[in-house]
């Protein structure tokens, strides 16, 4: 129980530095469309780069027609690069109504 707590704790002073903060970081969400969550996303202050894809699911490499099919498992997902020095996660999932 203590080195987990040990870890904690570093994780957290990690976030709490201001080189950390100034690194950017990746969120992944998943929902409907992904082209749809791009679009909506892409334009929002302090996002850096956008990709999308697939997430969970059991079939290695599907195609847009198999995902579609629903008999995959995968949802169509964004991966979101993002400056935290001018939106936090906080504030990115509060934007984006998450």
């Amino acid at each position: 129980m203590q080195r987990l707590l040990a870890l904690v704790a570093a994780f957290a002073l990690a976030f709490a530095t201001p080189a950390f903060a100034a690194q950017p970081q990746t969120a992944i969400f998943s929902g409907g469309c992904f082209w749809s969550m791009q679009h909506d996303m892409e334009h929002i202050p302090g996002v850096v780069s956008t990709e999308v894809g697939y997430t969970g699911g059991h079939v290695d490499h599907p195609t847009y027609d198999e995902v579609s099919s629903e008999t995959t498992g995968h949802l169509e997902s964004i991966k979101l690069t993002f400056d935290p020095s001018r939106i936090s996660y906080a504030a990115w999932c509060s934007v984006t109504g998450i």
